[in-house]
This record gives structure tokens, sequence and C-alpha cells, in this order.
């Protein structure tokens, strides 16, 4: 988990860089790092060879959500900095239905979207906690034009949930997904 962090918050520098202008979007991430930013290799040798500035956001999102999900698994807080309004507990009604909506799903997307959800949207804006999760995350997809489906809204909004409970939701996806990965 320690090497998940120190990626992550290299990849945070070169994002705070790489948003501020001036470097092409082809540019090699590792060549970007160490001759601009004058970084040591901090992370996945890989991810530098291969990646280019463009796909920066993408690497930040997947090093975040992996962080994010051990952070979980390991009993730790993934959004400590979130209005704690958006933390409420699951009643076991909505657990239950949650786990039969999620048979159907495809984990991994629902997983980044609700990341992204929450990391972007609920962290900066004005939602109210009591509006229906459904309907914020359908105006988030919408206005970010994000596509996945109406199954993945259709079923969802079934649970009835609020925005008060998307970081719970957000973490027990995580832990079903691992459950069904390990055959529980």
């Amino acid at each position: 988990m320690h090497k998940l962090k120190e990626a992550m918050d290299a990849v945070e520098i070169i994002l705070v860089f790489v948003s501020s202008g001036g470097a092409k979007a082809d540019k090699n991430l590792g060549e970007y790092a160490e001759r601009a930013l004058k970084m040591d290799k901090q992370f996945c040798s890989v991810a530098q060879k291969y990646c280019k500035l463009k796909h920066v956001v993408s690497l930040w999102q997947t090093i975040s959500i992996q962080f994010g999900r051990q952070l979980v698994l390991k009993g730790q807080e993934p959004f400590e900095q979130l209005d704690k309004g958006f933390s409420a507990a699951l009643t076991e009604s909505h657990e239950s239905e949650l786990n039969r909506v999620l048979r159907s799903y495809d984990i991994d997307p629902l997983l980044g979207l609700m990341f992204e959800f929450i990391e972007t949207h609920l962290r900066h804006s004005q939602s109210e906690s009591e509006w229906p999760l459904i309907d914020t995350l359908q105006a988030f997809v919408d206005t970010h034009g994000i596509s996945l489906g109406s199954k993945y809204f259709d079923q969802l909004g079934e649970v009835k949930l609020l925005n008060s409970q998307a970081v719970a939701v957000w973490k027990h996806i995580v832990v079903y997904q691992d459950k069904q990965r390990r055959g529980m």
C-alpha cells in the first residue's frame, strides 16, 4: 500500500504541473517526470514507460481507486476530507438490495464512476446530502458525457439511496467485489 501511496503522490504532482499547461499531451510520462520536473523514478516503471501525459488523469484515477480499495479492505477511510454528511451508513435492507443489483453489473465501471462522482462532484459541489443518489449521479453522468447504459440507473434507482450514503455505497461495492473475487 505504501508503493500505491507514493505512486499516487507522484502522479498528483505531475497532474498539477500538466494542468497548468505548457506540456505536450503526447510526451512520455516518465520522461516528463524526470526531465521537466526533476523527479526520481517514484512509481511504476511500466506506467512511466508506456503512458503519455494525456493519460495522467486516467492513471491518477486508477491508482486512487486501487488505493481507496486497499484502505476499505483494511478498515480505513478512503475519503477522509469529504464532508461527513455523505458518509451515512446503509441499512441491512439497502445492503441486501444493493447486492441483488450488483449481481448483474460489471463492477469496475460502476466503482470508477462512483469514485469520480464522490471525488469530483460531492467533494466540490452544493449537492444536498438528502437528495436521491440516483438523480444526482444521473445528472453528473449527463453533464460529463459518460456513457454506461440505462441499466445502471434503472436497477440502482430501485434501491432508493441518498447522497448521504454515497461513501457507504462505494465501500459496499468494494467489499462486494472483493468477496466475489475470492469466491465467497
